[in-house]
C-alpha cells in the first residue's frame, strides 16, 4: 500500500523538497509530436537527443535490462518537456512503462539521488531502473496509481540545458519546431 499523502514518507514528503524538472510524454513519431505541440501549443522549439548507451543501466531488483530510446527537448510556456520514443526495452514490465502514454513520468531533481530513491521506495514505489552516462545519473519509479517518478541527480547539465531551451525559445517564430542539432 503506498504511504498516505502528505505524511512523513509520503510522496510529497520525498519530491516537495525537490525541484521539478519536466513533463515527459511518450510519443511514436517525435517530429511529428514536436510539430503538433508547436502548431497546437506553441511549445518549442525540440531538439533531438539521439539515443546513446548508458555507462551502466539495471532494471527492478538490480537485474539486468536494456532501454534504447530517443528524446527530444523543448519548452511549453517556460516550463521543460520532453518528448520520448522507445524502441527497445526489457524486461516486459519495464518496457509497459516506458511506452506508458500520453504522460509517460513527471521528473525532478534530486541533490542526492540515492536519498531521494530510497524515500520513494519507502514510501511504496518501486524501482524500474537506475542509469547512469557521464554525469548524468536517473532512477525511474513506479508510483502506485500515478504512474513513473524520475529522479535526476542534479547537475550543471540540467541547468545548462534549460538555459539553451529558453535562450531557443525567445524570441522563436515557430519555424522549425524539431531540430536534429543540440541546443548546447
Amino acid at each position: 500500500m503506498f504511504a498516505s499523502i502528505g505524511g512523513v514518507g509520503s510522496l510529497s514528503a520525498v519530491v516537495g523538497g525537490l525541484l521539478s524538472h519536466h513533463v515527459c510524454f511518450a510519443v511514436d513519431d517525435l517530429e511529428r509530436a514536436a510539430v503538433t505541440m508547436a502548431r497546437g501549443l506553441g511549445a518549442g522549439p525540440f531538439f533531438l537527443m539521439p539515443h546513446r548507451p548508458f555507462d551502466e543501466l539495471v532494471g527492478p531488483d538490480g537485474e539486468p535490462c536494456s532501454w534504447e530510446h530517443e528524446h527530444a527537448f523543448g519548452l511549453l510556456g517556460g516550463r521543460l518537456v520532453e518528448l520520448t520514443r522507445t524502441d527497445a526495452a526489457s524486461p516486459p514490465a519495464l518496457a509497459a512503462a516506458l511506452a506508458r502514454r500520453p504522460v509517460n513520468h513527471v521528473a525532478y531533481l534530486a541533490p542526492d539521488l540515492d536519498a531521494a530513491s530510497a524515500g520513494l521506495v519507502a514510501a511504496g514505489a518501486s524501482v524500474l531502473l537506475r542509469a547512469r552516462r557521464g554525469p548524468i545519473a536517473l532512477a525511474y519509479h513506479e508510483v502506485p496509481g500515478l504512474g513513473c517518478v524520475e529522479l535526476l541527480q542534479q547537475t550543471g547539465a540540467h541547468d545548462a540545458l534549460a538555459a539553451a531551451l529558453a535562450d531557443a525559445a525567445a524570441g522563436w517564430d515557430g519555424s522549425r519546431p524539431f531540430r536534429a542539432e543540440s541546443p548546447l
